[in-house]
C-alpha cells in the first residue's frame, strides 16, 4: 500500500513540472556562442539543433489545449467512478483528491502522441491505481 501511495505520488508531482510560457513582449538576450557551445555540446560533440521556423512556432502554438481538455474529462470520469464505488457515507476529502486527480493525470498523460497503445496504457494504468486506492480503505472513513 505505501508503495502505490508513494508511486502515486511521484507520478503526479512528475506531471505537475509543466512550465508555462509567458506572453510578455520583452525580449530574452542571444546566447553568445560560448554560451551555446556549453549548453548544446556534450563531449565536444555538437547537437543537432535547429530553432523553429514562424510557421512551425505558430503550428505548436495553444497545443496544449487538447491535454487541458483531456485532463478535464479524466478528472471528471475519476470523480463519478469513486461517487459511483463509494457510499457517500464513507467518502472522505483525501478520495476525492486521488480520485479526480489520478484520473485527470491518467488523462492528460493517454493523449500524449509517443505511441497510442504506449501512453494510453499508462494513463489507464494511473487512473486504475489512483481509483483502487480512492476505493480502498484510504479514501474511505
Amino acid at each position: 500500500m505505501k508503495k502505490q501511495v508513494v508511486i502515486i505520488a511521484s507520478l503526479l508531482a512528475a506531471s505537475h513540472g509543466a512550465a508555462f510560457a509567458s506572453s510578455n513582449d520583452t525580449a530574452a538576450a542571444p546566447f553568445s556562442s560560448v554560451e551555446a557551445q556549453q549548453l548544446f555540446e556534450q563531449d565536444a560533440q555538437p547537437m543537432q539543433v535547429a530553432a523553429l521556423s514562424n510557421a512551425e512556432m505558430k503550428q505548436t502554438e495553444g497545443a496544449f489545449w487538447n491535454y487541458l481538455g483531456l485532463g478535464a474529462v479524466g478528472g471528471y470520469l475519476g470523480g463519478l467512478g469513486y461517487a459511483t464505488s463509494v457510499p457517500a457515507a464513507e467518502r472522505t476529502t483525501q478520495g476525492w483528491a486521488m480520485a479526480i486527480g489520478s484520473g485527470a493525470v491518467g488523462g492528460a498523460i493517454g493523449g500524449i502522441p509517443w505511441g497510442a497503445v504506449r501512453m494510453g496504457f499508462y494513463g489507464n494504468t494511473i487512473g486504475f491505481m489512483g481509483n483502487s486506492m480512492a476505493t480502498s480503505s484510504w479514501g474511505r472513513r
